[in-house]
């Protein structure tokens, strides 16, 4: 997840996620304000690049991701699970950690194939955390998110149908019963969400040190959400 430059060629290699922020040519160079209407992307061809990657990418994502969950808990026929007991919500640590596992490593690699193109956001949240920074504008960030949508739906019909499924199981987690189970979930989702984005922002930090440790970073912020 970075700031992506509005110049008609593609960002060089050197700008991807930890060293992106890092702008050789100063601030004057960095993305025109998230809260200005600046339709002139509408016309770049490597704007349209970036939406599809991220369509792309959240089509991946759920497919892989949740269809990890899905095989663990032995849900789909002929799975084997890693769990023990589904039906009575007993869901065994192997099946935790396998899952988990399966998103933290799968960001990872998504934000390594298409970071140079889109800037790997692959979350709605990140996107429009990065506008309310200014770091993206507000048309890049609003069709960012109608292509996130549109790629995690399009990633769910093919699951259904690749799995023979009618409809995807609920979790089993906090929501799941007991008192308060809506703010519990609230507040879970907010704070993992948050810790997301914390890891977004401080890896594209113009002030910290050059690295290339940042879609490592991320994935392994998705993969302690996981385990939560």
């Amino acid at each position: 997840a970075l700031p992506i430059s509005q110049q008609p060629s593609p960002a060089p290699a050197s700008d991807f996620l930890g060293s992106s922020a890092v702008n050789p040519q100063g601030p004057a160079a960095m993305p025109v304000c998230g809260y200005t209407l600046d339709v002139s992307e509408l016309w770049d061809r490597h704007f349209w690049r970036g939406v599809t990657a991220e369509f792309l990418g959240l089509l991946i994502f759920v497919f892989i991701g949740v269809g990890s969950a899905l095989t663990n808990l032995g849900v789909v026929d002929g799975a084997l699970p890693s769990s023990g007991e589904v039906a009575g919500q007993k869901i065994a640590t192997g099946a935790v950690g396998s899952i988990s596992l399966c998103f933290g490593v799968l960001i990872f690699v998504l934000i390594h194939c298409i970071g140079h193109i889109s800037g790997g956001h692959l979350n709605p949240a990140v996107t429009f955390a990065l506008w309310t920074a200014g770091q993206v504008s507000f048309v890049r960030a609003s069709l960012y998110m109608v292509a996130q949508f549109a790629g995690g739906i399009v990633g769910t019909a093919m699951l259904l149908g690749t799995f023979d499924l009618q409809e995807l199981p609920g979790g089993y987690n906090l929501t799941s019963g007991g008192s308060n189970r809506h703010t519990r979930g609230y507040v879970t989702e907010v704070v993992l969400t948050f810790l997301l984005c914390f890891t977004v922002f401080g890896t594209i930090d113009p002030n910290r040190d050059i690295t290339t440790l940042g879609p490592l970073a991320i994935g392994m912020a998705v993969l302690v959400a996981h385990l939560v």
